[in-house]
């Protein structure tokens, strides 16, 4: 590719897909009730307008194309968030790029889909993955042999992954060089964190007090200071991510032959095998030392975690429970029951019953809107979970939870004179089971579609 990686037409192709995703935010944030959706539209708006500033100034245009094609491009720094996820009470990391620095942003996104064609990494799609699983699940293959399943996941992500190691294997695939040289300056993005800690060498502090080893297997430090690993929360970031691990998941395809099963999303994965998968556990620390270059044997942990189960750390398929991507998969023989795991369970509450409110500000929200959102919000949570066939526990919710609430919600509203008789000509609509059958038979269906049909339905039965 050469000089000619990036050009005017990769920028119109950028504007277009960004028009395309800021028409899909307007059309749902109506009924998402997330103030985040306003900053979103507002974020893309500044993008748009500085390509378009790009694309009608052609002197200002040449010369970012030109610092992208020689690899001159220099990223501004960013900052290091640390985001509370309320729903699990997680903390979780994030790199963002300095606001209003939108040129960065532009040159991130042309980068990545130029790096898409050289490193040939799978496009991940969270209902492929599961659909692959249950494929197999239900396979005669897996009712006439005995399969082992293990669960496992790497920690930390992209923050452990060793940067050195990453780049010699981004050599190896033949990548133009003033691509690579951009990804160096990737490498150097400063954050609010490395720039305080710029003037001092914290390395050989810990070093002379004893604490270097604590230190080098602190990989959020470390990121911090951009020492090494890679910050979240960027299109690089992800895609890099993903190719890191396609060593990794070649390794484990060709152990386990075309007899097993194995599939990852992103950090989660799953190995199902029908030999000794003891064996497995071995080899996974083994290939993992060499792959990312570790020398210490007990190193590993802070690399990959392999779940336990009554003390083991695999189980036998034809009694086996465990959850993958939120699902939760209970096996008996033949049996295979797919429903929701507790935390995602946990999650759906609060959103449902406590995020989805009915007051806004002290005031109460204009009805229509309010229990639209609430239908939207249950069929895009469905939506989600389209291979639960758990029809007790939807029935439960629907019982224990969502029926009650839209009584108790339609009580508020002094424009109901009668709520019970109201429950009764709406309750079809928030039903889960219905609304799951209807996804199941509809799956290609337009979600706005959808908004706009459950809009009309509930404007119709309230008045």
């Amino acid at each position: 590719m050469g000089q000619n990686n990036f050009a005017e037409k990769d920028l119109k192709q950028l504007k277009e897909a960004l028009e395309k995703q800021k028409r899909e935010i307007q059309e749902f944030a109506k009924y998402s009730l997330r103030k985040k959706e306003e900053s979103k539209i507002k974020r893309i708006e500044r993008i748009i307008r500085e390509i378009n500033k790009l694309l009608n100034n052609e002197k200002e245009l040449e010369d970012f194309l030109q610092k992208l094609n020689i690899g001159n491009f220099k990223f501004k720094s960013g900052n290091v968030l640390t985001v509370i996820e309320p729903f699990y009470l997680k903390v979780r990391i994030t790199f963002s790029l300095t606001r209003k620095n939108y040129l960065d942003y532009i040159a991130l996104k042309l980068i990545s889909k130029k790096l898409e064609k050289y490193l040939s990494v799978n496009s991940v799609n969270r209902n492929s993955t599961i659909s692959r699983l249950v494929k197999f699940l239900r396979s005669s293959k897996r009712k006439e042999t005995n399969f082992y399943v293990l669960r496992g996941d790497f920690r930390n992500y992209t923050l452990n992954i060793p940067r050195a190691v990453l780049f010699e294997l981004l050599k190896e695939e033949s990548i133009d060089k003033s691509l690579l040289r951009l990804i160096e300056n990737y490498f150097k993005i400063e954050n609010n964190y490395s720039i305080s800690f710029k003037d001092f060498n914290v390395k050989s502090f810990f070093k002379n007090f004893n604490f270097e080893k604590q230190f080098l297997n602190d990989v959020e430090f470390n990121s911090f200071l951009n020492y090494d690993g890679l910050l979240p929360g960027t299109p690089l970031s992800n895609l890099l991510g993903q190719f890191f691990l396609k060593e990794f998941d070649i390794f484990i395809e060709e152990f386990i032959g075309k007899e097993g099963f194995y599939i990852r999303f992103f950090d989660d994965f799953i190995i199902i095998w029908q030999c000794d998968i003891r064996d497995i556990k071995k080899e996974i620390y083994r290939f993992l030392r060499k792959h990312y270059k570790l020398f210490q044997k007990d190193e590993i942990s802070n690399i990959v975690k392999i779940e336990t189960y009554k003390n083991r750390y695999y189980q036998n398929l034809n009694s086996a429970k465990f959850d993958f991507l939120g699902y939760l998969f209970i096996t008996k023989d033949e049996d295979i029951k797919i429903t929701i795991r507790y935390k995602t369970l946990k999650k759906f509450l609060i959103k449902y019953l406590h995020t989805y409110k009915y007051y806004g500000n002290g005031k109460p929200k204009e009805l229509k809107d309010y229990l639209t959102s609430k239908v939207v919000y249950l069929n895009s949570w469905l939506k989600s979970f389209i291979f639960i066939n758990d029809k007790r526990l939807l029935d439960n919710l629907y019982i224990n939870f969502i029926l009650p609430d839209l009584y108790r919600t339609l009580k508020k509203d002094k424009k109901i004179k009668e709520p019970k008789r109201t429950v009764k000509k709406l309750k079809n609509l928030f039903k889960p089971t219905l609304i799951h059958r209807h996804l199941i038979k509809n799956r290609n269906e337009n979600i706005l579609e959808r908004i706009n049909f459950i809009e009309k339905e509930i404007e119709k039965l309230l008045e």
